[in-house]
């Protein structure tokens, strides 16, 4: 009877394979490793590239809603400088402001219906030389100046006055057709463009501003800058949350 016996490995290859093993074993979890690593950062990239594109859009987005509403606040305001304009230039063209047949108490009497009806603050009247029908000489400033030429409407810059206020003024020359040589102005207070911004707000914390064109503020949610002549161009300098 024959007997069969199992051959067995001998411990050198044994300990052969057994490395063999190990050393597969090491490289499928270095790739297993790898992947992982690889992965994560293909998802963190992903994630900052679409976080990136999201943030510029968000800021597209604002930039452009801010440009709509800044047109579509600037057109209001230049609307209502237009209606203001209008508005003197018809009081120039009418005849009862310097009649020869009435005492200037009439005169005085009409400027101020018509600026009551035209939402002035007040109106009044300078001859030729800036005397105006109460004695006040208005001859230098800056809308006087430049109404006595004609040709439209001038709107001053924001102007403070004794009382401590601020207005702004228009000025036209008088053409009614009674031969008077003069300017007629109108004062506006300076609340008068605050109404045109009044609803005007950017996201939770914007607003709007109107300056003139030599920079300073005449319309602000806060008076103070109104009051205290601000420079918008000065202002951003210094602070650039203006910029």
């Amino acid at each position: 009877m024959k007997k069969f016996w199992k051959k067995q490995a001998s411990p050198k290859v044994k300990k052969i394979r057994s490395r063999r093993g190990g050393k597969q074993t090491t490289l499928r979890g270095r790739l297993m490793r790898s992947m992982i690593c690889l992965t994560a950062a293909v998802s963190a990239a992903i994630a900052v590239v679409t976080c990136t594109l999201s943030y510029y859009t968000i800021r597209s987005n604002m930039q452009q809603q801010v440009t709509r509403i800044s047109t579509a606040y600037k057109q209001s305001v230049e609307n209502a400088i237009k209606n203001y304009s209008l508005s003197l230039e018809a009081i120039a063209a009418n005849p009862s402001i310097t009649s020869t047949t009435s005492p200037q108490s009439m005169w005085k009497d009409t400027l101020n219906f018509l600026a009551t009806s035209y939402h002035f603050s007040e109106a009044g009247l300078a001859d030729k030389n800036g005397k105006t029908l109460d004695g006040a000489d208005i001859s230098k400033t800056d809308y006087f100046q430049n109404g006595s030429y004609g040709g439209g409407s001038y709107l001053s810059t924001m102007t403070k006055q004794e009382s401590g206020g601020m207005a702004l003024y228009l000025a036209s020359k008088v053409n009614n057709g009674t031969g008077y040589d003069g300017v007629v102005y109108a004062k506006l207070d300076s609340d008068a463009f605050n109404q045109v911004i009044d609803g005007l707000s950017i996201g939770q914390k914007g607003f709007g501003f109107i300056i003139d064109k030599a920079g300073k503020i005449i319309a602000h949610k806060n008076p103070k800058y109104i009051k205290d002549e601000v420079n918008y161009i000065e202002l951003a300098k210094k602070n650039p949350a203006y910029a």
